[in-house]
């Protein structure tokens, strides 16, 4: 890759010395498998900026993100809806995407075949499992077809629903408290914990197989587990961008430069010499060049919800 003279490459001096990058992780997954999967991008990192040590911390809730980056005690993480928040407070530096798929996924709301949902206005009175608030597909986007389904969806995210009930987790927890307790009727999720239990007659037969399979990176785990349990997706959304690497505005360090260029030219080659096995996934193997623009859609979406005024508020 090209490097930025004198910045790139490898480390001469002591670790002691080091300048300390922190990059922040959502908890998307329990705290070990995301430290796990981005242990190749620090890797990277490291090798290739000269003088840096680079931290990979996982916020306790994405409100943990935003906290982080204002108190200036984060440098990089992740997040759209930080983003569409407090504009002057982060740059967007690009959007992540994984090699063979595209910059896209969906937002879902699964449920079980027993259930009976045909639809969202089934899910009223039911209690529902969502994500944390501020997620894009676990929250965001579910409460949105929910709303545009008729139901009265309250005050939530921020505060209750009125049509039905509603649980707010990390994805992991989301979906495993779903599959675990029968009262939980629906699950919102971005795709991945899903696929291995929904069929690809299923998928077929609701319009979904041909869109999942041209953009989303786990389309192969799609029918693996549906030994143990078959799914059913209640509501797809159209395709979502994934959310962006952002950048706190304020980080002012001779290394942000080299940083940001060596995570915008990091390709798939560069990470896999650094994954721990194969069992590990990489969150991604890239950046595509976006700004907020390609973003719309999700920030539409928030604003209608009212997250963008609750949280400024705080």
């Amino acid at each position: 890759m090209a490097g930025v003279a004198g910045c790139l490459g490898s480390s001469q001096g002591s670790a002691a010395d080091d300048e300390t990058v922190t990059f922040l992780l959502k908890p998307v997954e329990n705290p070990q498998d995301m430290k796990a999967q981005y242990e190749p991008v620090k890797k990277h990192l490291e090798a290739e900026v000269d003088g840096i040590t680079v931290e990979t911390p996982v916020s306790n809730g994405y409100s943990g993100v935003e906290r982080s980056l204002k108190s200036g005690r984060a440098e990089l993480s992740i997040g759209d809806v930080v983003a569409f928040s407090f504009p002057d407070l982060v740059d967007v530096l690009g959007t992540q995407y994984l090699a063979g798929a595209s910059s896209f996924y969906f937002s879902m709301l699964v449920t079980k075949p027993e259930y009976n949902i045909g639809n969202l206005t089934d899910l009223k009175g039911t209690e529902i499992s969502f994500c944390d608030v501020l997620s894009t597909s676990g929250s965001v986007y579910p409460l949105s077809a929910l709303e545009e389904a008729g139901l009265d969806i309250g005050d939530a995210p921020t505060g209750d629903p009125v049509d039905f009930s509603g649980t707010w987790s990390n994805h992991d927890q989301s979906f495993r408290t779903f599959i675990d307790r029968e009262n939980i009727k629906a699950n919102a999720n971005y795709g991945k914990p899903a696929y291995p239990y929904l069929t690809e007659s299923h998928l077929q037969d609701i319009g979904a197989l041909d869109r999942i399979t041209a953009h989303s990176p786990w389309a192969d785990k799609i029918g693996t587990k549906t030994d143990e349990q078959e799914l059913e997706i209640a509501w797809i959304s159209e395709r979502v961008p994934y959310e962006p690497v952002i950048t706190r505005a304020g980080w002012d360090s001779p290394k942000r430069e080299a940083v940001e260029q060596t995570l915008l030219e990091m390709t798939a080659s560069d990470l896999e010499e650094y994954r721990s096995g194969e069992d590990v996934s990489l969150p991604m193997t890239g950046l595509t060049d976006t700004s907020m623009e390609d973003y719309e859609a999700v920030r539409r979406r928030v604003t209608e919800l009212g997250v963008l005024e609750s949280k400024k508020e705080e």
